[in-house]
């Protein structure tokens, strides 16, 4: 989000698989229509719950003592 806010965009929503976020230029749309769009913050990854059988926040703790490695 903070990437594409840098551009002038803005977050609109998840879709409900929980892969794809979409974001707006705002310039592009009447004033007020991003206002009046109800769009989701956060969904569930559906594959990812699929694969591992447990929510994000058990993943998580799954990963949590491992070591960060930036690459």
């Amino acid at each position: 989000r903070a990437f594409f806010a840098r551009h002038g965009y803005r977050f609109v929503s998840v879709e409900r698989n929980g892969v794809n976020a979409f974001f707006a230029d705002p310039a592009c749309f009447a004033a007020g229509f991003l206002d009046a769009v109800q769009g989701l913050d956060y969904a569930e990854n559906r594959f990812q719950l699929h694969k591992f059988r447990q929510p994000w926040t058990q993943q998580f703790q799954r990963i949590a003592d491992m070591p960060l490695v930036e690459i």
